[in-house]
């Protein structure tokens, strides 16, 4: 993830109380799995967090692992590296927003539908005003039998939703 290149706006000026008043986003709820296309997302929510004065809650959904599939210590293998990489693309997130003076959270959940982790996140736990995720994903056959998270996402928020491409 890369430090924002230019200096957020004072948050005082015309157009960005204009904004601000028009928008109304008082928490945007970025969803990230630390691809590079998601890094990219998670620098735009940065941005639109600093010039609408909103607060960021960065986070992550994981699938829960099938025990019944796996002997149980590879489950348990799975799950710590999972945690380790959570923790790692929201510590990146969080250094982004912090740089950036924008007030944020970060969490991880599992889930056994992480589009419905995202949904429940954004609307019930966070109040989130807006998500914000990428469009990469899934493509061709395998986005046509079990869809994207981000199609998902799409088809069922209740709240706005901005995907970045």
């Amino acid at each position: 993830m890369h430090v924002l290149k230019r200096q957020p706006c004072c948050g005082r000026c015309a157009k960005t109380q204009a904004l601000k008043a028009k928008a109304n986003v008082q928490k945007i709820l970025i969803a990230t799995n630390g691809s590079e296309s998601s890094d990219k997302a998670a620098e735009q929510a940065i941005r639109l967090a600093s010039a609408l004065g909103s607060e960021l809650v960065a986070m992550t959904a994981e699938t829960l692992a099938e025990s019944y599939l796996c002997p149980p210590n590879v489950v348990e293998h799975m799950e710590q590296a999972f945690e380790r990489q959570s923790r790692r693309i929201l510590s990146e997130i969080a250094a982004v927003a912090k740089a950036a003076n924008v007030p944020y959270r970060t969490k991880r959940v599992l889930h056994l539908a992480p589009f419905q982790a995202i949904l429940d996140t954004a609307a019930a736990a966070e109040a989130c005003d807006l998500i914000v995720m990428d469009s990469h994903g899934r493509s061709g056959i395998e986005a046509l039998v079990l869809g994207s998270v981000t199609q998902k996402v799409l088809a069922h928020a209740t709240i706005p939703a901005l995907v970045s491409r």
